[in-house]
């Protein structure tokens, strides 16, 4: 009921919140993991956020491995988070989530982060599809808008990393008796 009642709720207000990638622009080598930060903001304290369901998409250069849960940013008070959807797929993230805290508690700034990376050199995008908003506010019938919403925008080079340590031994080669010491250098 509760998620009938305002995830898929139609919109019935024009209030919007703004959302914010960050860093909306890097560099890293291919291969190497990259935290990006994103804030669902109203910009008014009286217009709190009761729940979200986001589409995250990246170009094919461009791969997500995971989201974490959700944070206020304007307050000290733990949200009370019930994830109704987490679907991560390589150039798709889906996250959806109610906030069961009394209106006092809940928050008008959410963040929460995605993990991604490149996949080979040249450049990447991570968007967030702006066609069905769903972003609940703490008013009965209440939904947002989006308002502001910025993409990111990622270049990839260098050599691909493979997220472990290189190792060099020095000799490369050598050969010794059975039993007998032998110096490497690491």
């Amino acid at each position: 009921l509760f998620i009938q009642q305002y995830l898929l709720k139609t919109k019935a207000a024009t209030d919007k919140v703004d959302i914010t990638i960050s860093p909306s622009n890097s560099t890293a080598a291919p291969g190497q993991e990259q935290t990006l930060t994103v804030v669902v903001n109203s910009g008014d304290t009286a217009k709190k956020i009761s729940g979200f369901d986001l589409v995250f998409v990246s170009d094919n250069n461009t791969t997500f491995s995971d989201v974490l849960a959700p944070n206020a940013l304007n307050t000290s008070v733990q949200l009370s988070a019930t994830q109704l959807i987490k679907d991560v797929q390589p150039h798709k993230v889906r996250i959806s989530y109610a906030f069961l805290n009394a209106n006092a508690d809940l928050d008008s700034a959410i963040s929460l982060q995605i993990k991604m990376k490149g996949v080979a050199a040249g450049s990447g995008t991570v968007t967030i599809d702006t066609t069905n908003p769903r972003v609940v506010g703490n008013i009965a019938a209440t939904t947002y808008d989006f308002g502001v919403c910025t993409h990111g925008t990622y270049t990839y080079s260098g050599q691909q990393s493979s997220g472990g340590i290189s190792v060099r031994l020095d000799p490369t080669q050598a050969s010794n008796i059975v039993g007998t010491p032998f110096n490497v250098k690491v």
